[in-house]
């Protein structure tokens, strides 16, 4: 199972919990709680609840819309990242600070974006499959 295609058919999930686990300096790791939609457009995930980590971060931009109390609906997942965003991560390698390989951003229909430079990611299916993903 390819967790890389969970992020091809996030649209219309509902993101229930963002965590941000900095407990490890090394494997820093952002988790989210998702009940996928029964017209995901795959069947493995249609109607499953999981959770989506993105593993290694480097860095993150997170833009929270609270205006509407209640869990966030996804719009989709794009292998790409503001050009703000960029030009962080390039001012950081300036300085020699290393960034993932991997970048991209999932927005949330209030508004809400969160923006990544990550290593890879990791879907787990309740009650427990895992599916990893390290590239695109």
């Amino acid at each position: 199972m390819d967790s890389s295609r969970v992020l091809e058919v996030l649209h219309d999930a509902v993101c229930t919990n963002i965590r941000f686990d900095i407990a490890d300096s090394v494997r820093r790791r952002i988790e989210l709680s998702i009940r996928m939609s029964d017209a995901c457009g795959d069947p493995t995930y249609a109607g499953a609840t999981l959770r989506l980590g993105f593993v290694g971060v480097a860095a993150v931009n997170y833009f929270g819309a609270y205006y509407c109390a209640s869990p966030e609906t996804i719009d989709g997942w794009s292998w790409s990242v503001s050009p703000a965003f960029e030009k962080r991560l390039h001012d950081l390698l300036r300085l020699g600070i290393p960034c993932g390989g991997l970048l991209g951003m999932l927005q949330m229909h209030t508004g809400t974006c969160l923006e990544l430079s990550f290593d890879g990611c990791e879907a787990i299916l309740e009650p427990g499959i895992t599916a990893m993903a390290t590239a695109r």
